[in-house]
């Protein structure tokens, strides 16, 4: 089983939003799944935490890669990522990804 994880800078925002675009890094693991590690908000973390189970499973977020590369996330969960120094932060957690 492979521990690489491909890593994609790009732009980031939502299908009813598409003005509201946001720099981040996708990262896909194997083990550890698909993350969004976002500069700034697509949805407030206070609406994110109180949104119904379904309604999350319905959230899509699309992308640009600095590549050019359109990806689409689907089945989304909120999630914390400790970086280096043991910071906690939320990030989005997804299930599915589509790439073209």
């Amino acid at each position: 089983m492979s521990t690489e994880t491909n890593q994609h800078e790009g732009q980031w925002w939502l299908p009813e939003n598409p003005d509201n675009r946001i720099p981040g890094s996708l990262s896909v693991h194997q083990r550890e799944g698909i993350k969004l590690k976002a500069v700034g908000a697509l949805i407030s973390m206070p609406a994110l935490m109180n949104a119904e189970n379904d309604s999350l499973s319905r959230l899509v977020v699309l992308g640009q890669t600095t590549k050019g590369k359109s990806i689409s996330l689907l089945y989304v969960t909120p999630g914390k990522h400790e970086d280096d120094r043991g910071n906690s932060k939320n990030v989005l957690m997804f299930y599915s990804l589509v790439a073209s």
